[in-house]
């Protein structure tokens, strides 16, 4: 979001604005961007607190000190931004930066007391994951079948028809894998050591069948390898680069989830099973949106 132009302040509040902006150049390790972005939200508060305050008062003009600014002021001006249908993220951008220059202003003892300190941030709406749809996992598959390799195809199948954090498909082994006839199971353990079973549906089951007779590896090495003795990165994902998708891990996983979750129709218990969230909070957004749906 495109920056206002800096509003017109007061001598008083040119003079606060260039006080607080020459003590970040020489004290702080800041980029020229940050600081003008800081100064540029000061000024905003700075303009409107000074109009609203002639306004009220009838005055020919109140210039602005910090020592004037209390805690109601911050409120009522939090709730002008929200007014005016400011974005969250762009409300809680300005309140984190005048957060910022009062808790300076109180380390340099021109204020008794922070008064932003009882200001809380706004809340941003929660957004419940949305389905990949079958138009995107074809282009995904397809961008995987023409710049990657069958490593790469593997991957991208088991992201999609098991639900598996990227973490815990990177760090796959063979002996975690368990192929019978006609179906099989992962037995996936995370970073807290939790151990669970993931079955394998039959798109899964025939991609792992196709790549196994690729692999030399002992039972303990990763499953997945760049070269000889390099597992497969979480960070080096270029095949979804090459797509241009934007999604992190973590989108993609929720998208994957819900996904299934829509098409299966399978009940809470049974979905928290296999993908097992660290608490219910991907499980009941991946519930709600589906219901909503």
């Amino acid at each position: 979001m495109k920056r206002a132009s800096t509003p017109p302040v007061s001598s008083a509040g040119a003079r606060a604005l260039a006080v607080y902006e020459a003590w970040m150049r020489e004290q702080e390790a800041l980029a020229t961007a940050s600081i003008r972005n800081y100064v540029s939200d000061l000024s905003h508060f700075i303009a409107w607190y000074e109009q609203r305050a002639t306004q009220a008062a009838g005055d020919t003009g109140v210039l602005f000190s910090p020592r004037e600014i209390t805690t109601a002021e911050l409120l009522r001006y939090r709730d002008v931004l929200q007014e005016r249908e400011h974005k969250p993220a762009s409300i809680n951008r300005a309140l984190l930066s005048l957060k910022r220059y009062f808790h300076w202003a109180c380390s340099q003892q021109l204020v008794s007391s922070d008064p932003s300190v009882p200001v809380k941030l706004v809340g941003e709406p929660s957004v419940p994951p949305r389905q990949l749809s079958d138009q995107e996992e074809l282009a995904l598959i397809e961008a995987v079948n023409k710049y990657g390799t069958l490593r790469d195809r593997t991957m991208i199948l088991l992201l999609l028809h098991t639900g598996l954090r990227a973490s815990e498909l990177c760090g796959l082994r063979p002996d975690q894998i368990t192929l019978g006839e006609g179906s099989g199971h992962l037995c996936v353990v995370d970073t807290r050591n939790n151990t669970r079973s993931v079955p394998l549906d039959t798109t899964a089951y025939r991609a792992l069948l196709e790549y196994l007779p690729s692999l030399q590896l002992s039972r303990r090495g990763s499953f997945f390898r760049r070269r000889r003795t390099t597992p497969y990165r979480k960070g080096r994902w270029d095949i979804l680069s090459r797509n241009m998708l934007t999604w992190d891990s973590y989108s993609l996983r929720s998208i994957v989830v819900f996904g299934f979750f829509k098409k299966s129709r399978i009940s809470l218990i049974d979905m928290i099973k296999p993908i097992h969230t660290q608490g219910l909070s991907t499980t009941l957004s991946c519930r709600s949106a589906t219901l909503l749906g």
